[in-house]
């Protein structure tokens, strides 16, 4: 079986699920129910330095909706539905 995608969920993607924020509920809350089910290792960083737990992790991705600063760092940031997309393709 091939190894799980793991992420760094940006504060802000889980937010959008504990506050019901629209539009945004959606993909975060579809996202972490890839992370739930198992098709996902999520990871949350216990700090706001989003881009270094996503390199120290050794994360593939970084996912956030604020991508403007994080566009220059060494793992791929997504938004949620950026990553549903890879999933589903």
């Amino acid at each position: 079986m091939a190894e799980r995608i793991r992420v760094v969920l940006d504060v802000n993607v889980v937010l959008d699920v504990l506050q019901r924020r629209q539009p945004f509920i959606a993909d975060s809350s579809r996202l972490m129910a890839e992370v739930e089910a198992g098709r996902l290792e999520g990871l949350l960083a216990a700090h706001c330095v989003r881009m270094t737990a996503a390199r120290r992790t050794r994360a593939d991705y970084l996912v956030t909706r604020d991508r403007a600063c994080c566009s220059a760092g060494p793992v791929p940031a997504l938004s949620p539905a950026e990553l549903l997309a890879l999933l589903e393709a």
